[in-house]
């Protein structure tokens, strides 16, 4: 869709067009804030497969993501912040077991 305009997109299609125009610069480091807010959820996996392949190049990740499955599905590492303190620091797997984070975010329901 190269001759669409930005604002005729979708929400996942301008994430994507967002993240092409990043690419572009050729970064070692990509900071990607909420890359699956305001998408629906059909094009949410996709968008995760996009982020897992970039990581699979070397390039660098910081993702800043409110939905703690996507977290949980690309991260190697989570830092966990409350009111601008860290509250958790480690592996997905920890992360989701740690009083603070389940108090803060996550609630009794979650199931990892």
């Amino acid at each position: 869709r190269a001759d669409a305009h930005a604002r005729g997109l979708s929400t996942g299609q301008r994430k994507r067009l967002e993240l092409a125009r990043a690419l572009a610069t050729r970064p070692r480091l990509l900071l990607l804030d909420e890359v699956t807010g305001g998408v629906d959820q059909a094009t949410v996996p996709g968008l995760i497969r996009l982020v897992r392949e970039l990581h699979a190049t070397g390039l660098a990740l910081v993702v800043i993501e409110h939905n703690m499955r996507v977290i949980m599905e690309i991260s190697q590492r989570v830092v966990a912040l409350q009111l601008g303190e860290v509250i958790a620091d480690g592996p997905p797997a920890e992360i989701v077991r740690d009083r603070r984070v389940i108090d803060a975010y996550l609630g009794e329901s979650w199931r990892a």
